[in-house]
């Protein structure tokens, strides 16, 4: 896996009073990406209606939500001691990085914003041969993205309410055809 480390930007926390908080993505168009901006890798493809939890926010409008279900990370076997059941593990060495998974083709240069302590539990989904910079086949894990990871989407792609959902949907619909609205309608009727 081509990488890069741990990308900083600064972030908000939410207000503890508001924390997390929930939004609704408006954009059929829309994806999380690995970090704020969309000079990073998209990771998950989300869909009208969908219910996302805040958790961040940057100055620019970028907000940090919980990874959508089905999101994962990579990390080398070699860092996690597996239980009997094979579904979970244990980091066994300090500083493990959980590298951002894709579901939409490979990233060029993959990216990460955990790192894992020694003991740390994982949950493991899966497992992945791949060859690294030597051309030797290694051992990856497909894991549960770890606590205090976020994926990124820009508020723009999101609206406050499923009211605003609606009404924003609506407005669309005289410019679309009647298998978009279709669609549309199904997504609100999800909620």
């Amino acid at each position: 896996l081509p990488a890069v480390g741990l990308h900083t930007t600064a972030y908000d926390e939410v207000d503890a009073e508001k924390a997390p908080y929930v939004v609704f993505v408006v954009d059929p168009a829309a994806c999380a990406r690995c970090g704020p901006g969309d000079q990073h890798y998209k990771t998950d493809p989300l869909r009208r209606g969908q219910e996302l939890e805040v958790y961040v926010e940057t100055a620019d409008g970028w907000l940090g939500i919980r990874p959508p279900e089905g999101s994962f990370c990579w990390m080398p076997a070699d860092s996690v001691e597996m239980a009997n059941d094979g579904s979970s593990g244990i980091i066994r060495k300090e500083s493990a990085v959980a590298w951002i998974g894709t579901h939409l083709g490979q990233a060029r240069r993959y990216r990460w914003q955990v790192e894992l302590d020694e003991g740390e539990p994982v949950s493991v989904i899966g497992t992945s041969q791949r060859k690294n910079s030597d051309g030797e086949n290694k051992t990856w894990l497909r894991i549960a993205p770890p606590s205090g990871e976020f994926r990124w989407i820009h508020q723009d792609h999101v609206v406050e309410s499923a009211e605003m959902l609606a009404k924003r949907v609506a407005e669309s619909v005289e410019d679309h055809s009647p298998s978009e609205v279709t669609v549309a309608v199904a997504s609100l009727e999800s909620l």
